[in-house]
């Protein structure tokens, strides 16, 4: 619960990470790529949340899927 809080406030202060959430917009090939030393031509937007939704479709834990899939659906506040 406390790291799903802390992507929370993350999303809150840092709007721009909110694009992590969208799986829709994709550029190039989709691929992330982490090997590479710029930022610009590394496919920043092609990473995303993919741990929010693991948790909220296999955590034990009712209220962890609950916050998880909370966040999954974050558009702003």
């Amino acid at each position: 619960m406390r790291s799903l809080d802390f992507v929370k406030q993350l999303l809150v202060r840092e709007p721009k990470v909110e694009a992590l959430l969208c799986s829709d917009d994709r550029t190039a090939d989709g691929v992330y790529r982490a090997d590479v030393d710029d930022p610009q031509v590394s496919n920043p937007f092609a990473g995303s949340f993919y741990e929010l939704s693991l948790l909220e479709s296999q955590h034990w834990d009712e209220r962890v899927r609950t916050e998880a899939a909370r966040l999954t659906r974050y558009t702003g506040q």
